[in-house]
């Protein structure tokens, strides 16, 4: 596990890199990464896009998808063991509950 700590750091400086025009620096936040078992990809919640929302990516911060996109807030993924599922929480029916997709054809 430590030794993959090394690209957090990469992670929060692509995703303000991506997030900033020439003009002016867009200010948002990435939080609850989470690597997939077999440590080629991060899940993380972040408001890039204006409203919290699920992302992956590769380890190293290359290919950034959203792969939720929903008015209510998405937080707090997690891969299954297998890697074939990202849980996270969302308040989108009005209360918090624990939503699973398939991790390699999202749908939410």
């Amino acid at each position: 596990m430590i030794k993959k700590c090394k690209y957090l750091l990469p992670l929060f400086v692509l995703l303000l890199i991506s997030a900033c025009s020439n003009e002016s620096p867009t200010q948002f936040t990435a939080f609850d990464p989470s690597w997939s078992p077999d440590g080629s990809k991060i899940t993380f919640s972040s408001d890039i896009d204006g409203n919290d929302e699920i992302y992956v990516m590769n380890a190293d911060g290359s290919n950034q998808t959203r792969i939720t996109n929903n008015d209510a807030e998405d937080w707090y993924p997690s891969w299954s063991p297998d890697g074939s599922k990202i849980a996270f929480t969302s308040e989108r029916d009005g209360d918090f509950e624990i939503y699973v997709m398939n991790a390699d054809s999202p749908q939410y």
